[in-house]
């Protein structure tokens, strides 16, 4: 019991660093209007009907939309009270250590363009009737005005999609505007997976339309390489 409390005690301390490194670059705007605040989310909640839809502010959650006890169990309001230290505390005992590992990770490429990466995480979180959800939490920057960003959470119940469980954080680049995987990080497993330079360029050129043939001959490769790499 003393261990858990110390690995939630570091991944809130690995949240607040998050956090605090993204918090000058928030809109302000968007935590002073009310009105701006719901233009921002209200589109991405009527299309995301599956997912809880979240705008975080500097160092709080600013909006939590109303169909969160529908997909988690808990009332919009209630979460968007929660802090970090009472929100960390209803990860499965077993997926602690392995989410501030993924914090941790995510940290790494934290940069002033934060809506070059988008972050999906994978954990259990516990649910008001005592259970454990499979969560997909995906993270992902919206610039809002010059170097000012709205920073959005989606929330989606994936409990019935996989037998496996595990902690899992997928690092995707936008890549000539498009969301393109390039790191996948398992803890639990130490299983990861990165993309060589030469990987990174025909993903580049795969998210641009290519074909294996293009791709082979603009980089001087066989088609068999290309599809090889392609595989990994």
């Amino acid at each position: 019991m003393e261990t858990s409390k110390k690995n939630v005690s570091k991944t809130v301390g690995a949240l607040n660093r998050f956090v605090s490194r993204k918090a000058p670059l928030t809109d302000d705007s968007i935590e002073s209007d009310s009105a701006l605040t719901l233009a921002c989310v209200k589109f991405i909640e009527q299309v995301m009907t599956n997912a809880v839809v979240i705008l975080c502010a500097r160092d709080r959650v600013r909006y939590v939309s109303s169909n969160c006890e529908d997909i988690i169990g808990y009332d919009s309001r209630y979460f968007q009270s929660l802090t970090l230290d009472e929100t960390a505390s209803l990860l499965h005992v077993d997926d602690v250590e392995g989410f501030k590992n993924c914090v941790e990770k995510m940290e790494e490429l934290t940069s002033l363009r934060y809506d070059t990466y988008k972050f999906l995480f994978f954990y259990r979180l516990k649910n008001p009737a005592g259970g454990y959800y499979y969560l997909q939490d995906e993270r992902i920057g919206i610039e809002t005005r010059p170097e000012k960003f709205a920073f959005i959470t989606l929330l989606k119940n994936i409990t019935t999609e996989f037998q496996q469980h595990r902690v899992k954080l997928i690092i995707q680049k936008k890549i000539r505007n498009k969301y393109v995987t390039i790191h996948e990080f398992v803890p639990q497993s130490e299983r990861q997976k990165h993309f060589s330079t030469r990987q990174m360029e025909i993903v580049d050129l795969i998210a641009r339309g290519f074909s294996n043939k293009s791709i082979a001959d603009k980089l001087h490769l066989s088609i068999s390489t290309v599809k090889n790499h392609k595989q990994l």
